[in-house]
């Protein structure tokens, strides 16, 4: 909306001045575009907008004033030919003559001429401008614009002609193959990066880490919350961060967070921010970090320095273990680890724990749970134990009571396709388990409400495969080879080749903290999902105990669900 009043706006002022509106609106396209604060989904939006509507509206009004009777004359005949031709010439020329000084191949050249001849929005601009201020008359309008739409058939043609059966030079490949892998990443693109920071050794980490993982492109903001007469040594925060475009600002110390969320608003891709180790009871990170958590609304990349380390930087890392588990937050963090590895040659660890394990023993007790009850299956956080609760209940096991009383009822009865008919009574979900013991699950405790919400979730598009998944720990080690197939294709095009590991397991967790050890990690790429409590964020149970738990450095790429 604001870009729109903008480009309104600009457009109104240069009507007030007896200029065409277009000039306006081409000035606030610059301006808008140039802003280091554009968000790319914006763009988008407004190129869809111009191209379906503002655009068609401009070149219609164009038209209507064109007059091709006027070429009737032998004279604006001979002109328009002659204009026309050194139009396609020049343009094809210039093109052809800066591709070979910029050391472009001889075919490279002549795509670029021919495809540049297709380039006539500016002279339609400026031959309306033209007319309205009595510059043109109404035969050069004519000729002007009968000149791109010339060009642009010539350009179609032999732009055809030029790159029949050719690819492309190898460097323009790579060129064009980087750029659609930026396009589709969900967290390392070329958008502005925003780095709170006092200079100490905790933001320099993550500095580092952020430097090496983002295109040199992107530029950095360093935000410090502080006095004006308070000082801080940026020296090595600027050498980390060297060849990149970096700008400071000071902030007050109030309100931290949201001005750290306000400006993380004005199109910035993400958000690095580096933690000391802490165990400090009813907080996730540190009380800044998790309060930027609960309130940012971009993606945030949390480095936590190894606890071995005693000089400011880490140094290259020698090797990075990434957890893989095929969701959009895993993506996030093989995108990050990928591309430190393509830069530092990083040694990188792909790895997925198939945890197979009863909820009671293997992992933990629910409050309100009764002994004796085993669901085998496997699980990667404290959402997937819900989970299983969810399928579990979508297939209707009998006797579960979702209401504080226990409310009985009818049993379910076999039907003769195979199901079982629904029971009639309140409180009780049928189904075709014997789960004696199972009431008392539900029966009592703080889960009541939460899992009786989630068992009137319609389910039955997810009952099907996670239930194979839950019965059958074979499908689940192929499912999980899979993934690391998903994960090692999106590094491979970086140039990365991983190591693959799937890993059985009754906690993920320790399972990952066992791998950490085992091959000598001293770096731990994390995605996860950035839910918002209504007190402090959650990042789940696994990324919050190796990331109390484990000794190398941990750096975790929060996506929020709404990105």
């Amino acid at each position: 909306t604001g870009a729109v009043c903008t480009m309104l706006g600009f457009g109104g002022v240069t009507v007030g001045l007896g200029v065409e509106a277009v000039v306006g609106a081409f000035v606030a396209g610059v301006v808008l575009h140039r802003s280091r604060f554009a968000d790319e989904r914006l763009e988008h939006s407004l190129e869809r907008l111009t191209s379906s509507f503002f655009a068609p509206v401009f070149f219609a009004t164009a038209g209507l004033q064109v007059n091709l009777l006027l070429l009737d004359e032998p004279t604006i005949l001979i002109w328009t030919v002659v204009i026309v031709a050194v139009a396609i010439v020049a343009k094809f020329a210039g093109a052809y003559g800066g591709a070979r000084a910029a050391g472009r191949s001889h075919r490279a050249g002549m795509a670029l001429g021919a495809g540049l001849n297709a380039r006539g929005t500016l002279e339609i601009v400026i031959a309306s401008v033209g007319l309205s201020l009595g510059v043109f008359n109404t035969a050069s309008f004519t000729i002007i614009v009968l000149v791109p739409l010339v060009t642009s058939l010539f350009a179609s043609v032999a732009l055809r002609i030029v790159v029949f059966n050719w690819r492309g030079d190898a460097g323009e490949i790579r060129r064009l193959e980087r750029e659609k892998a930026l396009s589709e990443n969900l967290v390392v693109r070329t958008s502005r990066l925003l780095i709170p920071s006092r200079g100490g050794p905790a933001s320099i980490t993550a500095a580092q880490l952020m430097h090496y993982s983002w295109p040199s492109e992107a530029g950095v903001t360093v935000i410090t919350a502080a006095e004006r007469r308070a000082a801080f040594d940026f020296g090595p925060l600027e050498n980390v961060l060297h060849g990149r475009e970096v700008e400071f600002k000071r902030m007050r110390e109030r309100d931290v967070a949201e001005r750290i969320a306000r400006e993380a608003a004005l199109g910035y891709g993400a958000v690095g921010m580096g933690v000391q180790s802490s165990e400090e009871i009813g907080q996730v990170i540190s009380p800044l970090v998790d309060e930027v958590l609960r309130v940012s609304p971009i993606p945030v990349v949390v480095v936590r320095r190894g606890r071995n380390l005693d000089r400011p930087l880490p140094g290259a890392y020698a090797k990075a273990l990434v957890p893989a588990s095929g969701g959009p937050a895993s993506r996030a963090a093989a995108e990050v680890a990928g591309h430190l590895s393509s830069q530092l040659g990083t040694q990188m660890v792909l790895a997925h724990v198939v945890g197979s394990a009863d909820v009671m023993g293997g992992l933990r007790r629910l409050p309100g749970m009764a002994s004796g009850v085993t669901w085998p299956g496997i699980w990667h956080d404290d959402e997937e134990i819900v989970e299983a609760v969810r399928v579990l209940a979508a297939d209707r096991p009998a006797g579960v009571a979702t209401d504080p009383e226990g409310a009985g009822g009818a049993e379910p009865g076999p039907r003769t396709d195979g199901g079982w008919v629904e029971s009639e009574a309140p409180g009780r979900l049928p189904g075709r388990h014997d789960a004696a013991g199972l009431p008392g699950m539900l029966a009592a405790g703080p889960l009541v409400t939460r899992v009786t919400k989630l068992l009137q979730a319609p389910l039955d598009l997810l009952r099907p495969r996670r239930l194979a998944m839950l019965r059958s720990p074979s499908r689940a080690t192929g499912i999980g080879e899979q993934v690391l197939g998903q994960a090692a294709q999106l590094v491979e095009g970086l140039g990365v080749t991983p190591e693959l590991l799937t890993r059985p397991g009754t906690s993920v967790a320790g399972e990952l903290l066992d791998l950490v050890r085992e091959t000598q990690a001293d770096l731990v790429v994390m995605g996860a999902n950035l839910r918002r409590l209504r007190d402090r964020p959650f990042l789940g149970h696994t990324v919050e105990t190796v990331l109390r738990r484990c000794d190398a450095t941990v750096a975790l790429v929060l996506v929020p669900f709404d990105l």
